[in-house]
């Protein structure tokens, strides 16, 4: 009888002990079930900032992140991110903002020969070694979604490669890699910015010919029916002359490619 008792004793304590772990771990399945996802980095836009404005408040900061080396040139350039605001704060003047921006470096990673680190970018910032010769690269809100700039291995590389996002396309509040970019180049130092391609092409990749200063770029055309999904959008390939700001169809003899597409949908 004692022993009986004792296994019931057991029973119970292991009966709690299985109903309070069972709860701890449906609590924690629930909690990361539910767990709302980090709000994407990147300039503020639309109502948000319209409202921000109208209220005197100020949403977000710039940080910059470390100077880098371009190439084998005397010029190197700062990522200028939008940094929000845990709390708003009332529009200052330039002369009350205090000291410089927090300098961060975030961690390397690589999209078609991507410099940027971590997200935000929204201006590069571009000198010489000694300090001087400072100059933006753009002069109005923009994403750099990415920045293909040559490091001192790629002398070969007289000009930079970026996708520049000026439209908050999703309609979100914020210019993020989400919204449609659109393909730019300019000088090593960050001068003489010019558009390569338009909202009519979505940018599938790209690659250089450094030696004679081409792009070569895969694009998908955007039809004028909404309705046709993305996947059955038209692909082409596009060459573009640096020197000449010239952007052109890899192949120029429309019949060759109507060869290729008969090859592929005949039997």
């Amino acid at each position: 009888m004692r022993l009986n008792r004792w296994l019931r004793r057991l029973w119970l304590l292991n009966g709690i002990i299985f109903l309070i772990g069972g709860s701890i771990f449906t609590f924690q399945l629930v909690q990361n079930y539910f767990r709302i996802r980090p709000e994407e980095r990147g300039p503020i836009v639309g109502d948000r900032l319209e409202k921000a404005i109208t209220d005197s408040l100020v949403l977000q900061d710039v940080s910059l992140s470390l100077p880098r080396s371009i190439g084998i040139s005397p010029y190197r350039f700062i990522q200028v991110i939008a940094k929000d605001y845990t709390t708003p704060i009332r529009v200052m003047k330039f002369s009350d903002l205090g000291p410089p921006p927090s300098m961060v470096r975030g961690p390397e990673y690589a999209y078609e020969n991507n410099v940027l680190n971590g997200s935000g970018t929204y201006n590069l910032l571009f000198f010489k070694a000694d300090g001087s010769d400072p100059h933006l690269l753009l002069d109005k809100k923009c994403f750099v979604l990415s920045a293909d700039i040559p490091t001192e291995r790629d002398s070969d590389q007289l000009f930079n490669v970026y996708r520049l996002i000026f439209t908050d396309t999703d309609g979100d509040g914020r210019l993020t890699r989400f919204d449609r970019s659109d393909l730019y180049c300019s000088d090593i130092n960050g001068l003489h910015l010019r558009q390569i391609t338009n909202d009519s092409l979505r940018i599938v990749r790209y690659t250089k010919a450094s030696h004679d200063g081409k792009l070569y770029i895969q694009v998908k055309a955007r039809p004028s029916d909404s309705k046709i999904p993305e996947a059955d959008w038209q692909e082409r390939i596009l060459v573009y002359d640096v020197k000449s700001s010239q952007l052109a169809p890899l192949v120029s003899e429309e019949g060759v490619l109507k060869k290729v597409r008969q090859i592929l949908w005949s039997k």
